[in-house]
């Protein structure tokens, strides 16, 4: 086979009954130069035996098989390595991909010049599509960026909405964190690339279009205590990130990234003081303010606004104390 134009990376988990309706959205592409790389995450599902029931009907499928459970981030990691594609994309497995997807995200890349090329996405439960309709719609690598380091920003930071020129990744070292732990490993990807393109003055290829579906149901774990524990600890990553570069100085970016600090502290401390978790509340607290821009940004007008909104009346009063 001649040098694939995208390498599609799937890591593969327990993804059950969706497993084989995600490959097949894969193999129908319209794009035939293509290669899907299914890295097996040492699934106990069976979910092995369907991606070699593909494998064995379509050559473009290479198998690679983690000797321990990875996790997303180092799986789709070993997926980049392993990539010969001119640009490389990825997919959940659990999602289903627009047949035309990687051949407008690549025909869009190549006619712009672009080292990344982006498309909008929908979200849907049992059939039913949600469309996401707050998308970031500019060829603007710095409205991403500010977009990103918000926490309710309107483009969530998914990468397989996304393709990327593979050299570019590579010559960056752009990698994944470790999804064990560190969380919302699609975000700090792509804060890494948008970073990169905004010093080099490159722009993205946006295409208007909903060509990715992304599949919400009970095995999504984004809600959880210890995904949001990891949350915290990729807020205090990116807060290193900024002020270790020339955006320390930019007051717009210092408030981006305060308020999606704020926003973070208010939704675990939200959920474990409504379990009654008061002293594991009080400990994600002790544990931002040892960082010293995460502590600047909840300073106590904003700590009570957010906390007043729903966190019951005898809390504010010992969270609040803290920042005084």
């Amino acid at each position: 086979m001649s040098i694939p134009k995208v390498s599609i990376i799937v890591p593969i988990y327990n993804a059950g009954e969706y497993l084989t309706s995600c490959l097949d959205s894969l193999i129908n592409q319209t794009l035939k130069e293509i290669e899907i790389i299914c890295v097996l995450d040492c699934p106990t599902d069976g979910s092995d035996k369907i991606v070699k029931e593909f494998a064995e009907k379509d050559e473009r499928i290479k198998i690679i098989k983690n000797e321990k459970n990875l996790h997303i981030g180092e799986s789709r990691n070993k997926g980049i390595k392993a990539a010969t594609g001119e640009f490389i994309g990825f997919s959940d497995n659990d999602d289903l991909s627009d047949t035309h997807l990687f051949e407008y995200l690549y025909t869009t890349a190549k006619k712009g010049n672009s080292v990344v090329s982006i498309c909008r996405k929908d979200e849907f439960i049992n059939e039913t599509h949600i469309t996401n309709k707050n998308d970031v719609s500019r060829n603007n690598a710095w409205d991403y960026f500010c977009e990103l380091l918000k926490v309710n920003s309107s483009i969530g930071g998914y990468v397989w909405n996304h393709i990327y020129l593979r050299q570019y990744i590579l010559d960056h070292n752009i990698l994944f964190p470790d999804t064990k732990k560190m969380s919302v490993e699609d975000e700090c990807f792509n804060i890494h690339v948008y970073m990169a393109l905004i010093e080099e003055k490159k722009e993205i290829e946006y295409i208007p279009d909903v060509l990715y579906h992304h599949r919400r149901h009970s095995g999504n774990t984004g809600e959880s205590d210890d995904n949001q524990e990891k949350r915290i600890i990729y807020r205090d990553y990116i807060s290193g990130l900024i002020l270790n570069s020339c955006y320390k100085q930019r007051s717009d970016v210092i408030n981006f990234l305060n308020e999606g600090n704020i926003t973070i502290i208010y939704r675990l401390c939200k959920r474990l003081i409504l379990q009654k978790k008061f002293r594991a509340a009080l400990n994600v607290i002790f544990h931002l303010n040892k960082y010293k821009l995460i502590s600047e940004s909840l300073h106590e007008s904003k700590v009570k606004y957010y906390f007043e909104l729903s966190i019951p009346k005898n809390c504010i009063y010992w969270i609040s104390k803290l920042f005084i």
